[in-house]
């Protein structure tokens, strides 16, 4: 877990110097941090272990601003009026339709934890085993289509 935090980490600092131009059930938590220009506002995805990790990793930042952090897909319509800089999903269930997907300057980043393209969906680290697949973990900018 914590080389995949790692590796996040690693991701969140090169979205930080990206030019604009570049591209548990339904719950909401919102975050009140003092936000400072250099910082950016990060919206988390999250569900399950991983999502949990991931949320709690994102807190202890000092770098960034987390906003909110949610579970369910109802809770999506929240984001386009806040405009966070950046979304983060790990274990979120739900589709993210492309219109959410765009409203990030910085883009929308997915942590999954198979090594794409091999293992797709859910319960990924089951295919590696049985598929005999390469095993992994994936960050990838988020698109419509399902990873």
């Amino acid at each position: 877990m914590q080389e995949r935090l790692g590796i996040l980490y690693r991701w969140i600092t090169l979205l930080q110097t990206r030019q604009s131009d570049e591209l548990q059930k339904d719950k909401t938590v919102t975050y009140e941090t003092e936000t400072m220009d250099s910082q950016p506002s990060v919206y988390a995805l999250v569900d399950g272990p991983l999502g949990e990790k991931v949320e709690d990793w994102l807190q202890d930042r000092n770098d960034i601003s987390l906003d909110a952090a949610f579970s369910g897909a109802e809770q999506l319509s929240e984001i386009p009026d806040e405009e966070p800089d950046l979304i983060i999903s790990a274990g979120y269930t739900h589709l993210i339709p492309e219109e959410i997907i765009n409203v990030p300057e910085r883009g929308a980043v997915n942590l999954h934890y198979s090594y794409l393209p091999y293992a797709r969906g859910a319960n990924t680290n089951v295919c590696s085993i049985i598929d005999d697949h390469p095993a992994g973990v994936s960050i990838h900018y988020m698109v419509e289509k399902v990873d």
